[in-house]
């Protein structure tokens, strides 16, 4: 049986990556379905608790490979035991960690990992620096 966070690809902004990082989201909490405006509440919480704390923060949006489904998130670059904070406050089922170009999903509720591969490969435009494991500083 399909997965659909295993199949997640991702859009993000130009600009610097860190080499690891968490990307949590707010949308459609429980994975349920809510209006937009809800969803968009739900973000703005998020992101206010992510500058609250002061970690550095870039948009990453999670999409269907069809494109036809899409949840903006945030790339956090923060430590793990935060990462899983904000994603078990945000109702997440899951949240996703690049180190390098590695990609792991992580389900919040009972810490299972599953690899997915690199991410680098899930990108949907232009990568930056600090996901090419072969660039070098």
């Amino acid at each position: 049986m399909s997965n659909p966070y295993d199949e997640t690809m991702f859009r993000l902004n130009e600009g610097d990556l860190p080499a690891h990082f968490w990307i949590v989201t707010a949308f459609n909490p429980d994975g349920v379905t809510v209006t937009p405006e809800t969803n968009l509440g739900h973000d703005a919480r998020l992101r206010a608790r992510v500058v609250a704390d002061g970690w550095l923060h870039f948009r990453v949006t999670g999409l269907s490979p069809d494109e036809k489904h899409a949840e903006p998130g945030w790339g956090i670059d923060c430590p793990r035991v935060a990462a899983f904070a904000l994603g078990a406050e945000f109702n997440q089922q899951a949240i996703f960690e690049v180190d390098g170009d590695e990609l792991e999903l992580w389900y919040v509720a009972d810490d299972r990992e599953l690899t997915l591969g690199s991410f680098r490969r899930r990108v949907i435009g232009a990568l930056t620096a600090g996901t090419d494991p072969e660039e070098t500083s």
